[in-house]
C-alpha cells in the first residue's frame, strides 16, 4: 500500500505518520485504533495500534511528576468506537487526536473492576458542589497542564440519570485525595458532544478549578440533559482565566452555561457562542452566573440566545455583560442601520 500524501510532509496509511520535528525534546508519538489492535502493544507503531485510548493515557504517554513541563507526546485515534473513560493526570501537554467528528467516537463508560472504577483501576466519579447529582462517567478527565483534545465526537447516552459527561477539566484534587495537579492552558476544540436526546447526559463540560489559559472552542453540544458549561469552585484551586468561544449549545435542556453560586475565581470569558433551546422544552436559562464568594468578575459578551425564558441571569455587579442578542417571538419588524 503506498502512502498518502498530506501537506507538510504528514503521510499516512490511515493514521498520520509525525514529522520528527514535531517530536522534538524526546516526545513520541502513540497509536489507537481498532485493527490489529491491543494493550499488549507498544502503541508507537501506526499498524500495530493500541486498543484503548485510555492505555495511552494511563500508561503510555510521559509523566510529568517531578518535572517542569511534559514532552508533548501525541496520541492519534483512528476511526471508530471506544467505550471507555480516558484520564490524563500527571501528563502535561498532551495532544489527543481522533480522527474526526462522526469517524472517531467516545462513549463514557467502562468495564468496571470495582464500583466507579475503571479497567484501569481509575475512580470515575467526581463529587462536586452544589449539585444534587454526581457524575460518574466522564468521556475526558483532565488534570493536567497543556492538554489539547480535538476531532472526537462524544456520545453521552444510555444514563438517564443524567451523571454522563464530556469533559471534565479540573484541579486534580476531586478526583483523588493524593494528586494535586492542575490544569490550566487546555485546548479543546473542533469536538461533536451529543446526549442522544434530552433524558440522557449530564454536563458537557465541568470546570472544576483550574487556571490561566484553558481555551475551548469550536464544540458543538447537542441535547445534554443538564446543559452545556458548568463553571464551579475548585477544591484546591481558582477556576480562573478561562475562555469559552464559538461554541454551539444547542436542544439542550437545563442550562447553557452555569456558574455555581459562592463561586471562587475570576477572569473567564464566555463570548461569541450560540445557545439555543430545542423549542420544546425550553432551558432554565440561556447562561445564569451565580454569586462571586471572592475573586473577580467574569465577561459574557456577544453571544446569541435564544429560548423563551430567561437568556441572562446574573447575580454579580463584578461580571462584566455586553453586546448578547436573545432571540424571542413577537417581533417581525426589521430594523436597518445605515453605515453611510
Amino acid at each position: 500500500m503506498s502512502l498518502t500524501n498530506f501537506p507538510n510532509g504528514i503521510t499516512s496509511f490511515g493514521q498520520p505518520v509525525t514529522p520528527k520535528y514535531w517530536l522534538s525534546n524526546g516526545a513520541e508519538a502513540f497509536f489507537v485504533g481498532s485493527v490489529d489492535a491491543s494493550d499488549n502493544n507498544a502503541g508507537t507503531d501506526y499498524d500495530r495500534p493500541l486498543q484503548r485510548i485510555s492505555k495511552a493515557t494511563v500508561d503510555k504517554v510521559q509523566s510529568s511528576a517531578g518535572a517542569a513541563s511534559g514532552a508533548g507526546d501525541i496520541v492519534y485515534v483512528s476511526a471508530g468506537r471506544y467505550t471507555e473513560n480516558v484520564r490524563v493526570m500527571d501528563r502535561d501537554y498532551v495532544r489527543i487526536i481522533g480522527a474526526g467528528i462522526g469517524a472517531t467516537t467516545l462513549v463514557p463508560g467502562d468495564t468496571a473492576s470495582t464500583q466507579n472504577t475503571d479497567a484501569l483501576g481509575q475512580s470515575q466519579t467526581i463529587t462536586f458542589l452544589n449539585e444534587t447529582t454526581n457524575q460518574t462517567d466522564w468521556g475526558f478527565i483532565i488534570g493536567s497542564r497543556g492538554i489539547v483534545v480535538t476531532g472526537f465526537t462524544v456520545l453521552c447516552t444510555g444514563n438517564a440519570a443524567g451523571a454522563t459527561g464530556a469533559f471534565y477539566i479540573g484541579d486534580g484534587r476531586r478526583i483523588s485525595a493524593s494528586n494535586n495537579w492542575g490544569s490550566s492552558q487546555f485546548h479543546i476544540y473542533g469536538n461533536n458532544i451529543d446526549g442522544d436526546d434530552t433524558t440522557n447526559g449530564g454536563w458537557a463540560c465541568l470546570w472544576d478549578g483550574f487556571g490561566p489559559g484553558g481555551l475551548m472552542e469550536w464544540n458543538t453540544i447537542y441535547r445534554m440533559r443538564s446543559g452545556g458549561l458548568m463553571v464551579t469552585s475548585g477544591q484546591s484551586r481558582l477556576t480562573l482565566g478561562g475562555t469559552f468561544r464559538f461554541n454551539q449549545v444547542i436542544a439542550c435542556r437545563g442550562f447553557g452555561i452555569r456558574r455555581n453560586p459562592n463561586y471562587t475565581g475570576g477572569n473567564c470569558a464566555y463570548i461569541h457562542n450560540w445557545i439555543h433551546d430545542d423549542g420544546g422544552s425550553a432551558l432554565t436559562n440561556g447562561i445564569l452566573l451565580g454569586t462571586i464568594d471572592t475573586g473577580l468578575g467574569d465577561l459574557v459578551a456577544e453571544n446569541s440566545i435564544g429560548t423563551t425564558n430567561a437568556s441572562i441571569s446574573v447575580s454579580d455587579a463584578q461580571d462584566r455583560i455586553s453586546g448578547n442578542m436573545n432571540s424571542t417571538a413577537g417581533s417581525a419588524a426589521v430594523t436597518y442601520v445605515s453605515m453611510a
